[in-house]
């Protein structure tokens, strides 16, 4: 019988410059994995030691200077990165490895809204990549160089720094790692208007207000034309086309000033500075149909207002949009769910991370007799006991899963059953799999849910 196979891990310390941002010293040290093909991939960030600066919201910084990629292969792996390094086929080896890199790099870019993470592109000598990516393998033993440089060769020195020369440093608050992490574990693409979003808070930063300007309008140009279309086609039932017809006729300012007071609820209303929105859109409008060029006699700190509240409104335009793509297949479920069971159809709402929050509220005792003069007495819905709430709750969580294979109800889902439709009294809730029951109020004639789900 034949020895294994040794398990080869590649690391590569992919340079990225930026300062990762957090509220708690802690978090400054994230790390994720994701598969890649036939490999396990893990990716921590390297850097200096955590240091901290006074009023902000995130306190605490560390500077990164490398994006460290580990690469492990699976043991049932049938296309073995060992021949490559062994052979020293560096055209291949960096084939194999490129995808890795600019994924990794791509999700960082994208959905933690970092420009510094550039994805890389062929050189003419596959091995200038290796040595600037600081590739190392390891059998058994020791880490080792898979393409070690060479004493005198002048012009692969040159390439070498020129690959590990970043000349601008990006931003990074950990609050965005969740975000890349799936990216990355699930392949997710960004949104269109995840490149102007990102970009435009770089130009920020770099205090090129132009650019900036033009990049916010233009992220939010395109979220809010997405939103729109949804919220015309799934909230007022319009025809595609006559959607597609309206909006072409209607400038970005009346729409704006008109749709999103339409789409967005009060609360949201209110937190939207729609006059800092407007001015901006007026400054994109001036400096690319007349001046080409920023008023300098504007503050920069009004720009840096003006185009924060831009983006801030894109952010909850996009958060609205996704919230419409799921409504129509959430509302079949829910219906399902109420006729099935003969409850009320439950309130879902779609969360980040495959979440699912489910709200069924049941008519007060009250509500029986409260009816308008002449009406006819409605029966009173019966709330189910312990069973036949786990009843609702598990076929919930199938049809669920049924749409979504990666949600699990024991991580994702979140119940709460309330009597009263307003400001209801909640009675049983559960949690990731779990039942918490509040306190019951004096007199009440539910009885409390203490078993464990099955």
């Amino acid at each position: 019988m034949s020895a294994p196979m040794p398990m080869l891990r590649i690391r590569l310390g992919v340079p990225l410059n930026l300062f990762l941002n957090a509220k708690d010293p802690d978090q400054l040290n994230p790390s994720l994995k994701f598969d890649y093909g036939h490999s396990e991939v893990r990716v921590t960030l390297k850097g200096g030691s955590p240091l901290r600066v006074e009023k902000s919201d995130e306190p605490n910084f560390r500077a990164i200077y490398q994006c460290q990629i580990e690469i492990r292969e699976k043991e049932n792996s049938t296309h073995s990165l060992l021949g490559l390094v062994e052979s020293n086929n560096f055209e291949e080896l960096v084939n194999s490895l490129m995808p890795i890199v600019n994924r990794t790099l791509a999700g960082i870019r994208n959905f933690g809204w970092v420009t510094t993470a550039r994805e890389y592109k062929a050189e003419e000598k596959p091995e200038t990549l290796l040595r600037a990516w600081q590739a190392m393998f390891r059998l058994r033993g020791s880490w080792k160089e898979i393409a070690p440089p060479p004493k005198r060769d002048s012009f692969d020195f040159i390439g070498f720094a020129a690959l590990g020369e970043n000349v601008e440093r990006g931003s990074l608050s950990v609050s965005r790692w969740r975000d890349i992490e799936q990216a990355l574990v699930e392949g997710l693409k960004p949104n269109p208007e995840q490149e102007f979003l990102t970009n435009a808070l770089q130009h920020l930063r770099d205090e090129n207000l132009r650019l900036a300007i033009i990049e916010a309008t233009v992220c939010l140009e395109i979220v809010l034309s997405q939103t729109a279309q949804l919220y015309l086609e799934v909230k007022r039932h319009f025809p595609k086309k006559k959607v597609e017809v309206v909006l072409n006729n209607v400038g970005l300012t009346s729409r704006v000033g008109l749709v999103v007071n339409s789409i967005l609820s009060h609360n949201e209303r209110n937190t939207a500075q729609m006059d800092k929105v407007l001015k901006a859109i007026n400054w994109r409008n001036k400096i690319v149909h007349r001046t080409g060029h920023l008023d300098p006699s504007v503050p920069s700190e009004e720009v840096h207002d003006a185009v924060c509240e831009m983006l801030n409104l894109a952010l909850a335009l996009g958060r609205k949009r996704e919230k419409l793509r799921t409504e129509p297949e959430v509302e079949d479920i829910s219906k399902a769910i109420g006729e099935q069971f003969d409850c009320p159809n439950p309130e879902i709402e779609v969360l980040k991370y495959h979440e699912i929050s489910a709200t069924f509220s049941f008519p007060s005792e009250a509500s029986a007799y409260l009816r308008p003069l002449g009406a006819t007495k409605t029966s009173e819905t019966k709330i189910p006991d312990q069973e036949g709430l786990q009843r609702i709750v598990n076929d919930l969580g199938l049809k669920l899963k049924a749409r979504d294979p990666r949600f699990d109800t024991k991580k994702h889902l979140w119940v709460t059953f309330q009597r009263g439709l307003l400001a209801g009294k909640v009675f049983a809730t559960l949690e990731k799999g779990e039942w918490k029951q509040p306190p019951i109020e004096t007199g009440s004639k539910i009885a409390p849910i203490i078993a464990a789900p099955r």
